[in-house]
């Protein structure tokens, strides 16, 4: 569901004004990587989305396995 007031933001908008442009700019990049589709390590279809922190579900293979908070590779 988009509102008007989120135009310039995108999905931080529900935050508002109280915590700063900084934060939601960094917020804003964290969500739109973690909400994307990925690629899975079993079958190699880019249908693995996030189903809480840090459990990654893959809707092709049905696989689940754990991987980190916003991406399903631990990046080290």
């Amino acid at each position: 569901m988009v509102y008007s007031h989120t135009k310039k933001v995108g999905r931080c908008g529900r935050f508002g004004a109280r915590i700063g442009k900084r934060t939601r700019e960094e917020v804003n990049a964290i969500e739109d990587v973690s909400k994307q589709l990925h690629e899975c390590p079993k079958c190699g279809k880019k249908k693995v989305i996030r189903m809480n922190t840090g459990i990654w579900v893959c809707k092709g293979c049905k696989a689940k396995f754990a991987g980190g908070a916003y991406t399903p590779q631990v990046i080290k």
